[in-house]
């Protein structure tokens, strides 16, 4: 699964990137991924002597880095932002939705009861209770050191109580 993750330094330098165009050039609010050889650099570790740190990259405008930037209201965002639209669609939903269809008019015609629409990022707008299993996967295969955690062991332990 790792193999799909973003590249550490990439992800450190875009939040970088990121938090200083959003929090006014202020360089207090700095990320660096805990297994990236910029945070032993940052540290004095042993990647400062042997990698230079990377530069800065270009503010998107100069008054940026004046002070911090107002903070955003509906008068002053980007019409386009409040004009934009989530729809979801695509033949998977399509397929879905007719499935979901089909449940509602004739329920024993298919071989499950209700339909999981995993594709949506919020499934408590459908009513549906969080899907918390596949994202605590995920948040253990993007940052593995929470398995060292006394909580994660608990639920292990409770794993390996059940194949025993």
């Amino acid at each position: 699964m790792r193999r799909f993750a973003i590249d550490r330094r990439t992800r450190a330098t875009a939040v970088n990137s990121l938090r200083r165009s959003l929090c006014g050039g202020f360089s207090s609010f700095s990320y660096s991924h805990p297994y990236s050889s910029s945070a032993n650099s940052a540290m004095g570790g042993p990647a400062a002597a042997s990698s230079p740190s990377p530069s800065p990259s270009p503010s998107p405008s100069s008054s940026s880095m004046n002070g911090p930037a107002s903070p955003v209201s509906l008068q002053n965002i980007n019409p386009k932002v409040l004009k934009c639209e989530y729809a979801v669609r695509g033949p998977i939903v399509t397929h879905a939705q007719r499935l979901q269809e089909q449940l509602q008019t004739d329920p024993s015609s298919l071989p499950f009861e209700e339909i999981l629409y995993c594709n949506i990022g919020n499934p408590q707008s459908l009513a549906q209770q969080p899907i918390t299993f596949f994202r605590e996967v995920l948040a253990l295969c993007d940052h593995p050191s929470i398995l060292d955690r006394q909580e994660t062991h608990g639920l292990f332990r409770y794993m390996t109580t059940l194949d025993g």
